[in-house]
C-alpha cells in the first residue's frame, strides 16, 4: 500500500509542478496531509475493542 501512495504523490506532484508551478504543488503538499488528519479524526474509534481482543490473545 506503501509503493501505491508514494507513486500517487509522485505523480501528483509532477503534475501539479507542470500546471501551477511550486506555489500550486505547496498548496497541495499542504492540502493532502491535512484531508489525511480529518479522516483519521473522524475515523470510529474501535480502540478498547482492539484492545481488549489483543488482551484476550495474550492470555491464551
Amino acid at each position: 500500500m506503501n509503493f501505491i501512495g508514494g507513486a500517487i504523490d509522485s505523480s501528483l506532484g509532477g503534475w501539479s509542478y507542470a500546471h501551477g508551478g511550486w506555489r500550486f504543488t505547496s498548496l497541495i503538499g499542504i492540502v493532502m496531509p491535512l484531508l489525511a488528519l480529518l479522516y483519521f479524526l473522524t475515523e470510529k474509534r474501535t480502540w478498547a475493542k482492539d484492545i481488549e481482543t489483543l488482551a484476550d490473545g495474550l492470555g491464551q
